[in-house]
């Protein structure tokens, strides 16, 4: 048997404000497909929202690009300006979705 994981996603998403802004962007589509790939590989690790390669060695730009079939200077860009909306926190060390406890817990979306 295969099992598989859910990423919940808020049904408001395209009214969220910055997701919004993230759509009016030259390649806006591309960059909140990215943002769902992000939170699939989120869901993937199991991990407070970290996105990793392994539990001791984060993706590099050109292993995340592969990763997600988009160039690496887009997910540069991608990745800056989640950054800067504050949907993303990251170093050379980790990769982390903000709030993802928050929009992962059913009982808290009631």
């Amino acid at each position: 048997m295969n099992f598989h994981n859910f990423v919940q996603l808020d049904t408001e998403l395209f009214n969220n404000r910055k997701i919004k802004l993230l759509r009016k962007m030259p390649e806006g589509e591309s960059l909140v497909l990215f943002w769902v790939h992000l939170l699939c590989l989120a869901e993937r690790t199991q991990d407070d929202g970290r996105i990793y390669l392994t539990g001791l060695r984060p993706y590099t730009m050109n292993e995340l690009a592969s990763e997600t079939e988009y160039p690496a200077e887009f997910v540069q860009k991608a990745l800056d300006q989640f950054e800067e909306f504050e949907m993303i926190e990251r170093s050379e060390e980790e990769l982390n979705i903000k709030n993802w406890r928050f929009y992962q817990n059913i009982s808290e979306l009631d």
